[in-house]
């Protein structure tokens, strides 16, 4: 079931309009309502999620060692 901005707020102790700007992309949470927005997800969003990262296998590092 999926929660409405407002719901999901009361759960980790934001306001609504922070949770809106989370899920936007406009705001990256502080690591307290990261570790709060883990524990509410079950570990289904992780910090990870806030950050456009590359896919492992363009990274140099993950090529070179895949050889």
């Amino acid at each position: 079931k999926s929660l409405d901005y407002t719901a999901f707020a009361n759960i980790i102790g934001a306001t609504p309009q922070a949770v809106q700007r989370y899920v936007t992309g406009q705001r990256i949470p502080d690591e307290d309502y990261m570790s709060r927005i883990y524990t509410a997800t079950n570990g289904q969003v992780t910090p990870n999620d806030f950050y456009p990262l590359p896919p492992a296998a363009d990274h140099p590092k993950a090529t070179e060692a895949a050889r």
